[in-house]
């Protein structure tokens, strides 16, 4: 870290570009060192309206420092530059920390002009509490068009084969999340197939969450080798008998 410190600080004396800045300021965040970060951060904005960094001081005031004022005004300046994270965070804080329906729908909807997901998504949720489900269903839809969003695509496929009951078609967005990694998805999609007796797909399906434990928690993990280890011995008796 040393080493590259003192290079970064060689280039912003030499050159003052804003990146350099910026980056000096991510090298100490990443080791979690968030004061000295702020300072790096804060000389970019101040001096280049460097806009990486006003994104990263509006982290550092709604999670470290908290200070809800201070994080918004920076994430609404990143948002005039095009910052589609900042602009859903605005969005995220007026839906659920400070409920303005108005205010998060702009900056929401300034997301989405950019192609912004999880902006698609929770414009979907709120739709989703009012029970105004096709509006609810058309930002799902548009989540998964523009961004292939497998949370999207999970959440779309269990609505519908819960509350429509079209076991088919949620079925097929639900199968579509499961190869974007939505262990969710992978579960329900197992326990599905596992109801019907159709076990060795239901193995199949428990056998992916396995696959892909690094990033879920373990017991979601343990139940999933369980239930495949069942399926599979479920399928040996079949071939026995």
């Amino acid at each position: 870290m040393e080493e590259t410190v003192s290079y970064l600080q060689s280039l912003c004396t030499r050159y003052d570009f804003p990146h350099h800045w910026f980056q000096l300021g991510k090298v100490y965040e990443e080791e979690g060192e968030w004061e000295q970060a702020r300072m790096y951060y804060e000389i970019a904005v101040e001096q280049h309206q460097e806009v990486e960094s006003m994104y990263r001081l509006g982290i550092y005031y709604f999670t470290i420092q908290v200070d809800y004022e201070l994080a918004i005004r920076h994430w609404k300046e990143a948002g005039k530059q095009g910052h589609s994270d900042a602009l859903h965070h605005v969005g995220y804080y007026y839906q659920f920390i400070e409920p303005d329906a108005v205010q998060m729908m702009r900056y929401y909807q300034l997301a989405i002009d950019y192609g912004h997901p999880f902006a698609m998504c929770n414009v979907a949720i709120y739709y989703y509490l009012l029970d105004e489900f096709d509006e609810m269903k058309k930002y799902y839809q548009l989540a998964i068009k523009e961004k292939d969003s497998g949370f999207a695509m999970w959440s779309l496929g269990k609505f519908m084969y819960e509350m429509e009951d079209d076991i088919p078609g949620g079925l097929s967005y639900l199968q579509r999340a499961c190869e974007h990694g939505q262990v969710e998805s992978m579960l329900y999609v197992a326990c599905h197939y596992e109801k019907r007796g159709e076990f060795q797909t239901a193995a199949k399906f428990y056998r992916m969450v396995v696959d892909t434990s690094n990033s879920y928690p373990s017991h979601q993990v343990s139940y999933a080798l369980e239930r495949a280890q069942v399926m599979e011995s479920q399928i040996l008796q079949i071939a026995q008998q």
